[in-house]
């Protein structure tokens, strides 16, 4: 079994390294045009979605750390 998984690991490793050379270097291959990833959006846009999900993930470390004994008070 310890064969098995590190055959997969291996395959699975160069499966990913051939994709991200081709989508590098090749992106119309993968019917992508190039450096066209996400809509394009406002500064305060993407500043808001950064600043929830700092605030999501800030909450899970707390909780991990001190064992969800904490008092959270959001202000709008």
């Amino acid at each position: 079994m310890h064969r098995l998984w590190l055959i997969f690991a291996q395959a699975a490793t160069v499966c990913v390294a051939a994709l991200f050379v081709v989508a590098t270097f090749k992106p119309q291959w993968l019917g992508r045009t190039p450096g066209v990833l996400l809509p394009e959006v406002g500064w305060r846009q993407t500043l808001t979605i950064y600043g929830v999900v700092a605030g999501v993930l800030l909450l899970g470390v707390c909780e991990a750390q001190t064992g969800g004994r904490f008092l959270v008070t959001v202000q709008d």
